[in-house]
C-alpha cells in the first residue's frame, strides 16, 4: 500500500518458496525492505506464528504512530536463530552477538528462562538457540553479566559447552565451510539427509529469487 514493489520472484511458486525463505525483498525507488512472515524457514522448525501475533506489542513510534513489535522472548529467539544459520552459511558477523548482548541485558533478569526453553522444545528450535546462546556467552565471557541465561543454559544442555576459541572460530569461519557446515548439521533437530535435502533446495530458491532481484532492481 506504500507503493513498494515485490523485487523477489519466487522459482515456482510463492507457496514453495515459502517452504525454504522466510522474507522476500520489496523496492521504491532506492529503497529495499525486506519482510519476513516468520521467524525463519526450516523443515525441522515448528514455530508458532500464531503465538508471535498474540503475543506481539504495541509500540509508539514519533508522532503518535504505533506498530507491532515482536515479545521479548520472541525477539531473543528470532536473533538466536539467526545467529546460528548463519553460523550454518559460515556468514556470520559479530553484530549479531552483539545484537543478543543488548537483549540479554534488559531480558536477563526478567525472562522466564524455563517457559522459554519448554516453548523451544516444542517447536524443536531448542539446540540452535542454546548453541548460539553458548556461543554469545562465550565469546563475550559473559557467564557472570547474565547468570539467568548461564543457569538456564546449563539446564537445557544440548552438548558440550563451547570454548572461546572454538565459538571464535565458528563466529570467523576460520576453519571453512564444511566444519561450520558439520557443526550446525549435528544441532538441527532432523535427520541429517533431511536438513541436506532441505539446503540444496534452499539455497536454489535463494540465489535464484536474488538473480531475479537484482534483475529488477537494475
Amino acid at each position: 500500500r506504500l507503493g513498494f514493489a515485490l523485487a523477489s520472484r519466487p522459482l515456482v511458486s510463492a507457496a514453495l518458496s515459502r517452504r525454504f525463505t522466510h522474507g522476500f525483498d520489496f523496492v521504491r525507488d532506492d529503497q529495499r525492505i525486506d519482510l519476513h512472515w516468520t521467524l525463519a524457514s526450516h523443515w525441522s522448525y515448528a514455530l508458532d506464528e500464531d503465538g508471535l501475533r498474540r503475543r506481539a506489542r504495541e509500540f509508539s513510534l514519533p508522532g503518535g504512530a504505533t506498530a507491532h513489535v515482536l515479545a521479548d522472548e520472541d525477539v531473543l529467539q528470532e536473533l538466536l536463530l539467526s545467529l546460528f544459520e548463519d553460523l550454518d552459511r559460515c556468514g556470520a558477523r559479530l553484530r549479531s552477538v552483539i545484537d543478543v548482548e543488548a537483549v540479554l541485558s534488559e531480558v536477563d533478569s526478567t525472562l522466564d528462562w524455563d517457559a522459554f526453553w519448554r516453548a523451544r522444545g516444542r517447536d524443536r528450535t531448542s539446540a540452535p538457540c542454546a548453541n548460539s546462546l553458548d556461543l554469545v556467552l562465550s565469546v563475550l565471557d559473559a557467564h557472570r553479566r547474565f547468570p539467568g541465561a548461564a543457569r538456564s543454559l546449563a539446564a537445557a544442555s544440548q552438548g558440550a559447552r563451547l570454548e572461546a576459541r572454538a565459538a571464535l572460530a565458528l563466529l570467523a569461519g576460520s576453519r571453512g565451510r564444511r566444519h561450520n557446515k558439520r557443526w550446525a548439521m549435528d544441532r538441527y533437530e532432523c535427520a541429517r539427509w533431511k536438513h541436506a535435502a532441505w539446503w540444496i533446495a534452499s539455497r536454489s530458491e535463494e540465489h535464484t529469487s536474488e538473480l531475479q532481484s537484482q534483475f529488477r532492481i537494475s
